[in-house]
């Protein structure tokens, strides 16, 4: 069911994709969200010269920032650096998930950004944000925690669990999950604190004398040893 000032695309196969609302406020996993205040921080960057933030919702709510840079910078943009520097300043729930550089911004006959003419998110992008996995047999158990806790196949060790679909249920239940698994007594906070696999993956390890032996996805971690910690934040 969509509401007056919905901004929706139509799929090749006939699918009606909700991308956004046209008064800049959103609400996702439960917040109200001003994609302007998002827009406003990224634009903090000295590189970035232009900013628009959308809410892309079909089987998961994430947030897509596009963005294009100052002329004569020389600077590739750093994902990394841009997802740090808004996370340094803005709520988990406001980081987006993607970040999409574009030479130019589509344009209406208003000369506003058209926002139903934004590239989709690809194949490339999904690849890019999933090039970090399991190191080691810790963030694998930690990695299929997280996909089965989120409904999610595609996690990679440094996802933020709040951008990637993650609530304040959801931690509770992961939290419960890692304890289970990991004979630990850690609570939610935690998972608010730490938020992503190789973080918490860093605060098991550092609790305990555990070796963290390298690892494929496909290593048989039934032998791996248990991790006891007493730890709450």
């Amino acid at each position: 069911m969509y509401a007056s000032g919905d901004v929706v695309k139509q799929l090749r196969n006939g699918d009606i994709l909700f991308i956004g609302r046209r008064d800049e406020q959103v609400k996702i996993r439960g917040f109200r969200v001003e994609l302007t205040e998002i827009e406003a921080v990224i634009c903090g960057l000295p590189d970035v010269k232009q900013c628009k933030v959308i809410l892309m919702q079909n089987s998961l709510q994430i947030l897509v920032a596009y963005f294009t840079l100052r002329s004569g910078s020389n600077r590739s943009p750093d994902v990394d650096r841009i997802r740090e520097f808004c996370k340094q300043r803005l709520p988990h729930y406001m980081i987006p998930t993607y970040f999409k550089e574009l030479e130019q911004f589509p344009i209406t006959k208003n000369n506003k950004i058209d926002i139903t003419k934004l590239p989709m998110v690809s194949d490339e992008d999904h690849n890019q944000r999933l090039k970090d996995q399991p190191e080691n047999v810790v963030e694998f158990r930690l990695w299929l925690l997280f996909k089965q806790v989120l409904l999610n196949e595609s996690i990679s060790t440094v996802d933020d669990f709040f951008a990637i679909g993650g609530n304040s249920l959801r931690a509770m239940l992961l939290a419960q999950r890692i304890n289970e698994e990991f004979s630990a007594n850690v609570s939610a906070n935690i998972i608010y604190q730490y938020r992503t696999i190789r973080r918490i993956a860093e605060l098991l390890n550092a609790k305990t004398n555990l070796h963290l032996h390298t690892c494929s996805t496909h290593a048989q971690v039934d032998d791996a040893p248990s991790i006891k910690i007493d730890y709450h934040s």
